[in-house]
């Protein structure tokens, strides 16, 4: 719990010193009265604490569900040379499919094409169709670490390799590089686009009217650098005489990271910023993942899982969040959307009480004609010459969005209950049982699920109210209580349940007829019990 003593004590200092700054330009004149300090602008998101100690993300001062789909702009515009106005349809197909928000990756050449010279329009195009169909955003910043190494950076970073060395390597593609990340000169214009990104960002907000950009991812999977990267090209120092250890590497991926990090901290526009890795289900989570969480400027850690089984991406989820990472937001930061058990796996870390982040929503097409990438899109990929599957439903989708709806009506209630008053149904294996019975134990409600439907479903017990969706239909019957107004509806971001309907309930029995919210009152229980929401999971 170390960063977490750490950032009340660092909250502490800053409202101390916003009230000297206050007091100050009180007392003074002038010029001086209009310069910003670092403890200035407004704080969009922050990861907050239930009173039992559980991690969430909050979003304009209300818990936010983090449920997400990366959509690959810079594929689609940069390779199939799409329009601006053509991502639109990406943004609506993200709505579609239930999840609260979107990432967009942002490559440093593309807000800064000439030096000094900065262009936010497509990101404030960005910004409106996101707005427009009622989705967040998170900022993926694709600088001078992506997966490792850089082909997105300025051509005035790329022509001046005295300024801005590179190490010598294996590297045979000249549009990609091995930059030194630590260099005081390549930090200094990465940060300064940064500033000017955030700046732009809390402008188009402010004239929106809405705060619309939610987190900010800083590098890509950066931990691949220093893990694979030096030995799969040999990368050498910078005068060539030897090979760069993992720990030379490792050290000055995590200094970049706290730079840019506390950018964006310190910045007009404060959010939540993390890191994505591709390590939390290795052995080697131990040794790295703790230095990134450590740092000032990261909030919190996931992990790309790119893994089909329930088991693992649960035991990931208990990874990030204890030992060293205790008081972390667990979350998968990305997972295959190709995957058929993608509704399973996305329930199960909501579950355990994390966020998931879907790669992608739909994979352009160049990726894997012409790269000859899997096509990992949760959705087909836009094709023109076919349009009988051209961004449309893979098998396992329409499953993943139910579940997503379930998440999204009752995502207040799921993000602050207790783990253990989290239950899952039909989540023992990676997919559903078209028939199956199972009793789960929470806290202090005992809830017996039946389905001949392969549903997948959830119980929450929050508050003196108990919340059940089941994407298709399913029954369940509750027990070491009395129970009481069984209500159909929708939580809203600030928790106010807003009730469309109401459903029998029959001697502690209720049937749903699928893709239904119920909450239902706790008027009783006959004591504690021994949860087992957990062990159910995989």
């Amino acid at each position: 719990m170390k960063k977490m003593f750490r950032r009340v004590l660092t909250l502490l200092l800053s409202v101390f010193v916003l009230f000297c700054a206050l007091a100050a330009a009180a007392c003074g004149s002038g010029e001086e009265e209009n310069k910003p300090t670092p403890s200035e602008g407004k704080t969009v998101s922050r990861i907050a604490y239930t009173d039992a100690g559980k991690a969430y993300l909050e979003v304009d001062g209300n818990p936010f569900t983090y449920a997400g789909a990366q959509i690959r702009i810079d594929g689609f515009m940069d390779e199939e040379h799409q329009s601006i106005d053509e991502m639109e349809r990406y943004f609506k197909l993200a709505a579609d499919m239930n999840v609260t928000m979107v990432e967009l990756p942002i490559q440093w050449k593309d807000i800064e094409p000439e030096k000094d010279q900065y262009d936010f329009r497509n990101v404030g195009k960005l910004l409106g169709f996101a707005q427009k169909y009622g989705l967040k955003v998170e900022l993926l910043l694709f600088t001078v670490n992506v997966c490792g190494m850089s082909g997105v950076a300025p051509n005035y970073i790329n022509q001046d390799a005295k300024t801005y060395p590179r190490y010598p390597s294996d590297l045979t593609d000249s549009t990609v590089a091995f930059y030194e990340q630590d260099n005081p000169n390549l930090l200094e214009r990465e940060s300064l686009a940064v500033e000017h990104l955030m700046s732009a960002v809390a402008d188009w907000c402010e004239v929106a009217g809405e705060n619309v950009v939610i987190a900010v991812q800083v590098h890509n999977e950066p931990d691949v650098f220093p893990l694979w990267r030096l030995q799969q090209y040999n990368v050498m120092t910078l005068d060539g005489s030897r090979r760069l250890t993992d720990m030379e590497a490792w050290e000055e991926t995590l200094a970049a990271l706290d730079t840019i990090g506390k950018v964006v901290k310190n910045s007009e526009y404060k959010v939540v910023t993390r890191v994505n890795t591709a390590i939390a289900w290795d052995a080697a989570w131990e040794a790295f993942v703790p230095d990134i969480y450590e740092l000032e400027g990261i909030d919190i850690v996931g992990d790309d899982t790119y893994n089909e089984t329930v088991s693992v991406n649960k035991e990931v989820m208990q990874n990030l969040s204890s030992g060293d990472l205790a008081g972390n937001f667990p979350h998968v930061a990305e997972n295959r959307g190709s995957y058929a058990s993608s509704a399973s796996l996305i329930l199960a870390v909501f579950c355990m009480g994390g966020g998931y982040d879907i790669y992608d929503l739909i994979t352009p097409k160049v990726f894997v004609e012409d790269w000859g990438w899997v096509d990992e899109g949760i959705i087909y990929s836009y094709d023109e010459d076919d349009p009988s599957t051209s961004m449309k439903d893979k098998p396992h989708t329409d499953l993943a969005r139910r579940v997503l709806y379930g998440v999204k009506n009752a995502g207040y209630e799921m993000t602050l209950a207790p783990v253990g008053d989290i239950a899952g149904f039909n989540l023992k294996g990676n997919y559903p049982e078209t028939s199956c019975e199972q009793t789960v134990d929470t806290s202090s409600v005992r809830i017996t699920f039946s389905t001949r439907e392969g549903a997948l479903a959830f119980a929450i017990v929050r508050g003196g109210y108990l919340t059940l969706f089941s994407t298709h239909a399913a029954q369940f019957t509750l027990s070491n209580g009395t129970f009481s107004g069984a209500e159909l509806g929708a939580y809203g971001t600030d928790g106010t349940f807003t009730a469309s309907g109401s459903v029998a309930m029959s001697d502690g029995s209720v049937s749903l007829e699928g893709m239904q919210v119920c909450r239902i009152k706790i008027d009783s229980t006959d004591g504690s019990l021994t949860s087992t929401a957990v062990e159910n999971i995989g």
